[in-house]
């Protein structure tokens, strides 16, 4: 059904792993450690600034995402929803344009 709304939209399936890998046209599966670098060289280059609805609840998901002693990069604390939409975005962005 949303292919048939949004013709254009693209797929993307997060994975465990270090890469990201075009299954076909439309269709991605990327790591968190793939989309959480994106993300990050995105604020770094300061091309990416939050400044928006709900900024500060974002700005608190940021600063609390942490790579756990497992290896596993999720919230220190609370969710990580908002990061993971954004970093989903960003890459969905790269990707159509």
């Amino acid at each position: 059904m949303i292919k048939e709304l949004f013709p254009e939209s693209i797929s993307i399936t997060i994975t465990a792993g270090n890469n990201a890998r075009k299954i076909n046209k439309s269709e991605y599966n990327v790591s968190k450690k793939f989309l959480m670098n994106g993300l990050q060289a995105a604020f770094k280059a300061t091309w990416l600034q939050i400044d928006c609805f709900g900024a500060k609840e974002l700005q608190k998901e940021c600063v609390n995402f942490i790579k756990k002693d497992n290896g596993k990069l999720e919230a220190g604390e609370g969710h990580d929803d908002l990061v993971l939409a954004l970093a989903l975005a960003l890459l969905g962005k790269v990707l159509i344009n």
